[in-house]
């Protein structure tokens, strides 16, 4: 009889023991992560910036509390705390609070942070940020320059609010003295009078800007004796590097009037101390080019004689860019008169064999031909129906028309539009659009644009060449 009691017991405490290990391995995690947290109650865990360690799931971990600022003077805990994605309320995650470290770290107005949670009684967390400012910069004066201190300040680096040492200040004085140098002062000094000590709390430079650098002119000596200015001057130390420069410019400025060979050199001229006293630039210019023939290449809905009435810079004249820039927008206007809005003119020149003489051919891709489409107006009040009426009763090109440009110009005139113009959208579509700017007529008309409306017409591509409006039909 005892035998058999003491198997009973012995089968009672094994069948306890199997129902706790099972209850354990079914357990939610939640409520180990619970036990955990109970454990390290009252404990204090600092948090690195580099801290990995893997937060508790979102929806059994501690909230926040409170976030709270320490260690802090000139920076307002307002915008620390705004500063990072740890808020007060929400659950608590530590690769977020050591994301906020590194992000405060990088503001560069800290010398050191250092966040950590503190366990409550009632189950949720506070989150101490402490900071360490270092010497925070409270002010920044600099003196004895012409120069305005704040655009001084801007590029000396420095900003109030943020720590600085020594060597912050060091670099400032540098970058000062720095931008002095290239403003025309090349002897200027900058010192520091207060800055580069542990107890200092502000940064003093003092400026001695010395002798300005004279104010360099450029006069371009001209064959037959001739000197020509150029208007082209700066102040500080000449160097190579903007003597190229104006070396280019002159040359673009010489070849667009037509001096195709032209070549320009310079000469300095030294005072007793071996500094830059003056700069001449020699300009040899070599044979003017005439334009002995002009031509066109790729047109056919345009005669050459019709092209050529547009044209400014024609057969034996002196060659001009700015005549032939201004005679590639005629040419194009010409087109669009005909409601090929999208033209290309691209002008090529032919030196000929003979010496200061070139061939002008513009070179033409006449591309589609439009028609009107969809008329679509974008108008103000209550009567936008009537005023879109008035609006398109005097409009010259009906549905299916040929969208010509002398057309459209005219009725914008009449609407009182601002602008007209025709674009062309990333996806091919084209559309003609006036416009109406400004402030309204203290009476405007409904048969007018009113400030800030617009029409857009659509312009579709003609399938096949059709010259003029008679061809529509």
């Amino acid at each position: 009889m005892r035998h058999d009691q003491l198997s009973t017991v012995s089968s009672a405490a094994r069948l306890t023991t199997l129902v706790a290990f099972v209850v354990f391995l079914i357990s939610p995690q939640c409520n180990t992560a619970a036990s955990e947290t109970q454990s390290e109650k009252a404990n204090v865990v600092d948090v690195a910036p580099g801290d990995e360690s893997r937060p508790a799931p979102a929806e059994c971990a501690p909230l926040v509390s409170e976030v709270r600022v320490i260690g802090n003077d000139a920076i307002s805990a307002g915008w620390i705390v705004a500063s990072i994605k740890t808020t007060a309320g929400k659950p608590f995650d530590a690769k977020t609070m050591g994301a906020d470290t590194k992000n405060l770290m990088r503001t560069g107005r800290f010398k050191a942070v250092k966040m950590r949670r503190e366990n409550q009684p009632d189950g949720k967390l506070l989150v101490m940020i402490e900071v360490d400012e270092g010497t925070p910069l409270r002010y920044i004066k600099i003196e004895g320059t012409t120069k305005s201190d704040k655009l001084l300040v801007k590029h000396s680096g420095l900003k109030v609010g943020e720590p600085f040492d020594a060597t912050i200040t060091e670099q400032a004085r540098r970058a000062v003295e720095e931008y002095l140098h290239g403003r025309g002062y090349p002897h200027a000094k900058v010192s520091i009078l207060e800055g580069d000590k542990p107890e200092d709390h502000g940064v003093r430079l003092h400026v001695d800007e010395g002798e300005r650098s004279k104010s360099f002119g450029f006069v371009a000596s001209l064959p037959g004796g001739e000197q020509q200015p150029i208007t082209m001057s700066f102040h500080g130390g000449v160097d190579q590097t903007r003597l190229d420069k104006i070396t280019r410019h002159v040359t673009d400025h010489y070849r667009g009037l037509g001096y195709f060979r032209v070549r320009v050199g310079s000469e300095e001229a030294f005072d007793d101390d071996h500094n830059v006293a003056s700069v001449k630039l020699v300009v040899n210019l070599g044979p003017r080019f005439v334009v002995k023939k002009v031509s066109f290449a790729g047109n056919r809905l345009l005669a050459d004689n019709q092209l050529d009435v547009a044209l400014h810079l024609k057969a034996g004249e002196f060659f001009d860019q700015s005549w032939q820039t201004a005679d590639v927008a005629r040419l194009r206007a010409a087109y669009a008169d005909e409601s090929y809005h999208f033209s290309e003119i691209k002008p090529r020149l032919l030196f000929s064999d003979e010496p200061g003489e070139l061939e002008l051919v513009y070179e033409i891709t006449e591309g589609n031909q439009y028609r009107i489409g969809r008329v679509d107006c974008d108008l103000k009040g209550e009567d936008q129906d009537q005023r879109q009426k008035l609006l398109l009763q005097d409009f010259p090109l009906p549905a299916q028309a040929i969208a010509e440009s002398k057309a459209f110009r005219k009725w914008t005139r009449t609407v009182d539009a601002t602008t007209f113009q025709v674009v062309q959208d990333a996806d091919g579509a084209c559309k003609a659009i006036v416009q109406k700017f400004g402030p309204n007529d203290p009476t405007p008309l409904p048969e007018r644009l009113h400030a800030g409306e617009s029409i857009e017409i659509e312009l579709l591509p003609v399938p096949a060449p059709l010259v003029g409006l008679d061809a529509q039909n």
